[in-house]
């Protein structure tokens, strides 16, 4: 059994610092002393050290023997052993021009080991996979490291200065920022180092930091262009720092998080009075100009992009739903990636998806659907339109307004409209159970506004899903169409039943929405239907379009208003509803939902008269 040396070193190295530096014995003095120079002579021979010194340089990395295993622990104390004279080399002499090229020599001491570890094999030949390898650094070392290599006081016109020599060291900056944000990660959750306040500064520092790494790099950097590699590029890393940076504040220090954003922005005047949301848009503006910068370069870099707007996606998610500026400061954004979106034609499907599924995601939130519309038209245009027969020779490439629509990006967003589609309508299913509450009541006011909106929300999202339907979409996009109709068909079938429970109510809000079912949807699904063939998808639609007619014939009859006007029939005999079929389908679950309502009006009615007091009941006896 291998003793954890490196643990008891860097153990050593905290109490040698923990040493009082006055008032000491000579005793104490002595052994500093020696302390120190045996610390040298380590860090030195260290530093100098090969593989063949190790005996590593062909050494059997294979876990299921025994000395597989060993090499493996041995390789790992090694590991630790570099991190600890990195630490004490900087902690010792600080950044100077011998202690910054020792600590790179040190560090590709360690990326050698990492590197035996990570090519090792077993005896079958394949890659030893399970091996985790973690930092054992400090976050006090890595961070003030980290701000003295990085932070915007350091000069960056010399070339010759220690940080700029390490700046240039690729693999050593990657490994800088990624053990920052670990270091922070660890030393929160070590229960025997709280310190919050000390902990929450260095999360400013550090963020204030990456911001402005972010800032200054551009789409030629050298942090950004490692085409090459698997890796994330420095600065993905950075991005990813900031990300966890926020959501670290926002878990620990919750009610700090605005303090985080407004230390961070560095306002120039910090006694005005600003709103969470306000601050919030402030820091995603920095973010959008990083945005365009990283996308105007000569190339592009994507996943640079990809890695900020992960930051505005969860600052937007931060934002207070309850301020009255929400609105407002939505849409600030919204106008941002409709712009961004219809200017740039990015070819890279996952920046493509993290654009639109936050536009789509946002917008929806503030009722800006049209943008949505807007961005199904152009899915419309570039697909073809159902009706025409698309002649590939001769068709001539679409105007679309949004360039991100492309050959590479068009799967990926369409893939973002239909889940916002899904998950709109199981909104509305959900509503329409609040709304027969509503309704039971006694606020008519109240139930005429809820039900007023809700039919805005439902045409809404039908003249989006009309685009689709009149698409020429096959394969996986074409499945989605089939469920998603499914699905808008079980919510307007769920709103008519509710509205067969009140007939009498019938505002011209509803009968839009039966119109727009009739004209945009369903005359439209036929066409899909007849042109992507039979299908269990297509057996499903079908079913819950005639639940949803079925019902809507009981409703014309109850409110003596012809409701089946709006509804085409198709002339095709495999589309035609079996009237006599669906007289007699009456699931039980939707006999017992019926009876639930009645018996939730029985029970309104009865407690308004319970409130009348017992001299009304007795009155009423009387009669």
């Amino acid at each position: 059994m291998l003793e954890p040396i490196h643990v008891l070193l860097a153990n050593t190295i905290k109490a040698y610092y923990a040493i009082p530096t006055e008032n000491i014995s000579s005793v104490t003095v002595e052994t500093r002393t020696q302390f120190r120079s045996i610390m040298k002579s380590f860090v030195l021979r260290l530093s100098k050290a090969t593989l063949e010194d190790f005996e590593l340089e062909r050494a059997n990395f294979d876990m299921v023997t025994h000395i597989g295993l060993r090499n493996v622990q041995y390789t790992t104390l090694i590991l630790g052993c570099c991190e600890n004279a990195m630490e004490y080399e900087f902690s010792v002499d600080g950044l100077t021009k011998n202690s910054s090229e020792t600590l790179i020599s040190l560090y590709r001491k360690r990326k050698e080991m990492i590197g035996l570890l990570a090519n090792s094999t077993n005896e079958k030949g394949k890659k030893n996979s399970g091996m985790v390898i973690q930092s054992c650094v400090s976050l006090e070392f890595i961070s003030k490291l980290f701000l003295s290599v990085f932070s915007k006081e350091v000069s960056r016109e010399e070339i010759d200065t220690p940080a700029s020599v390490i700046r240039r060291e690729i693999d050593f900056v990657q490994f800088i920022v990624a053990s920052t944000c670990e270091g922070i990660r660890f030393a929160i959750d070590n229960e025997y180092c709280h310190n919050d306040e000390k902990q929450f500064n260095t999360c400013v520092k550090i963020c204030r930091t990456c911001m402005y790494m972010l800032k200054t790099e551009d789409s030629d950097s050298t942090y950004a262009n490692q085409n090459s590699s698997k890796k994330p590029s420095v600065l993905v890393s950075v991005a990813n720092s900031i990300l966890s940076i926020l959501e670290i504040v926002n878990n620990v220090w919750p009610e700090r998080f605005e303090n985080l954003l407004t230390q961070v922005l560095e306002y120039p005047d910090r006694n005005i009075r600003k709103t969470k949301n306000q601050i919030i848009v402030d820091f995603i503006t920095q973010l959008r100009d990083i945005v365009l910068k990283y996308l105007s370069g000569r190339t592009p870099i994507y996943k640079e992009v990809s890695g900020v707007l992960h930051i505005v996606s969860y600052l937007c998610q931060r934002m207070d739903k309850k301020q009255n500026d929400f609105p407002m400061r939505s849409l600030h954004i919204v106008q941002w990636l409709d712009n961004l979106a219809k200017e740039r034609s990015i070819q890279d499907s996952h920046l493509a998806k993290d654009i639109v599924s936050l536009l789509i995601r946002l917008g929806g939130s503030i009722g800006e659907l049209d943008t949505i519309q807007n961005i199904c038209e152009d899915i419309h245009l570039f697909t073809g339109d159902i009706d025409v027969n698309n002649n590939t020779d001769s068709q001539m490439e679409p105007e679309l307004g949004y360039q991100i629509i492309n050959i590479k990006t068009f799967a990926t967003i369409t893939t973002q409209l239909f889940e916002f589609l899904d998950s709109s309508l199981d909104d509305l299913t959900w509503c329409t159970n609040k709304l027969k509450l509503c309704a039971t009541g006694s606020d008519d006011e109240l139930t005429r506004s809820f039900e007023k909106e809700y039919c805005k929300r439902i045409v809404s999202l039908m003249m989006i899903l009309s685009e689709l339907v009149k698409a020429v979409l096959t394969d996986m996009h074409a499945e989605s169409l089939f469920k998603t109709l499914a699905k808008i068909y079980k919510t307007l079938h769920i709103f008519v039943k509710y509205k067969i429970l009140f007939p009498q109510e019938v505002s011209p809000d509803f009968i839009n929405v039966i119109s727009k079912a009739g004209t945009e949807i369903t005359e439209k699904m036929y066409k899909f239907l007849t042109v992507y063939g039979q299908s269990q998808q297509q057996d499903t639609s079908d079913k819950k379009k005639e639940q949803f007619e079925r019902h809507l014939i009981q409703l014309s009859r109850k409110s003596k208003i012809d409701f089946m006007q709006y509804m085409k029939r198709s002339t095709s005999r495999d589309f035609k509803i079996q009237m006599n079929l669906i007289n007699q389908e009456s699931s039980e679950e939707e006999e017992e939902e019926d009876e639930k309502m009645k018996r939730a009006k029985r029970d309104a009615t009865d407690e308004e008269v319970d409130n009348e007091g017992p001299s009304t009941k007795r009155a009423r006896t009387d009669e």
